[in-house]
């Protein structure tokens, strides 16, 4: 486990818990449709920064929100 106290990963923590950036296109079509995952982040300031810079650019709702890794997701 990280060592770094801006990570995401630590030896307390049961599940790992990650920063999913999100996307929702404009449209007319199912809301399931129109999510996608952009990127993943260890580091809640990545994930942050990055939409942020996604908002500056225009065009679809960029966001993130909490997630856990599964414990098969292999080693660190």
């Amino acid at each position: 486990m990280s060592v770094d106290p801006g990570d995401s990963y630590h030896a307390h923590q049961k599940a790992r818990q990650v920063y999913v950036v999100l996307r929702v296109d404009e449209g007319e079509g199912d809301l399931a449709s129109r999510i996608t995952v952009v990127r993943i982040h260890r580091r809640y300031e990545d994930a942050t920064r990055e939409v942020e810079a996604l908002e500056r650019k225009g065009g679809a709702r960029h966001f993130w929100r909490v997630g856990w890794l599964g414990p098969d997701d292999g080693p660190v």
